[in-house]
């Protein structure tokens, strides 16, 4: 009988090895994925390079990728780190310091089309999110023309597939 087949089948075990197609699209740092803490070399404290970063199972329908990365200081203000838009979906990493992959938007800490590296304030640690986004196009934006956080939410809001976060902390060295 049917039901007898079917008990025969769960017997065997033949779904046991069973992996849904549908994977999560995921951030990872690539030097702190298993300790979520932001390497000093990535901050004011140090070389200031960019965070090395990975992401996997990119959705299908992804035409560019777009990081950001920011932090939410006490009085409210968000303080935004990087801006990096137009990631080719063939892309799955970029590299620590890298700046030939994508375009830089403006971050909030400066003039600068660039990544600027965190250097808070205070004591303790502080947290910084970073979020990759499978977008199903590229981003369009006037040359020349500031492009910050805002502009990219703005711009993605009906082009976003899925999104990834991760947060890194960082405690600044104690002066004293």
């Amino acid at each position: 009988s049917l039901s007898k087949c079917f008990i025969f089948i769960l017997s065997a075990g033949l779904f046991s090895s069973y992996t849904s197609p549908y994977q999560t699209f995921s951030l990872s740092g690539a030097h702190f994925a298993s300790s979520n803490y932001l390497p000093k070399i990535n901050t004011c404290d140090s070389a200031g390079l960019s965070p090395a970063l990975e992401w996997k199972n990119i959705p299908s329908g992804t035409k560019s990728i777009a990081i950001t990365m920011h932090h939410i200081a006490k009085d409210g203000e968000r303080h935004v780190y990087m801006v990096l838009y137009n990631i080719p979906p063939t892309v799955t990493h970029i590299e620590e310091g890298a700046n030939n992959v994508g375009i830089f938007g403006n971050n909030s800490m400066n003039p600068n089309k660039a990544y600027t590296p965190p250097c808070s304030k205070g004591p303790g640690p502080k947290a910084y999110i970073i979020t990759a986004f499978a977008l199903s196009e590229m981003i369009q934006v006037e040359s020349g023309s500031k492009f910050t956080m805002t502009d990219l939410e703005k711009s993605m809001e009906h082009l976003l597939i899925a999104k990834s976060s991760i947060t890194a902390t960082y405690s600044r060295p104690d002066k004293n």
